[in-house]
């Protein structure tokens, strides 16, 4: 991610279901990024739910809600 290399850290992932291969291999690109940049994500700002509008529509509201932070920026998956 060209992103970290610009001193953006606080991203958001938005992705799938927990439980699906697809899920589980973009959250691990999510965070090998991160390693390979010298950072870490933070596993408090991954959500996941599912793929569909609804779903999209609550995951993004609970997670602004819940959380004071604000992301720099916010990466979804489909």
């Amino acid at each position: 991610m060209n992103i970290l290399k610009n001193k953006i850290e606080d991203i958001w992932l938005f992705n799938g279901e927990e439980n699906l291969v697809t899920s589980k291999e973009r959250l691990k690109g999510f965070q090998e990024a991160f390693v390979a940049s010298g950072k870490k994500a933070n596993s408090k700002f991954v959500f996941n739910g599912k793929h569909n509008k609804e779903s999209g529509y609550q995951l993004v509201r609970n997670a602004f809600t819940g959380n004071s932070q604000q992301p720099q920026c916010i990466f979804t998956t489909s």
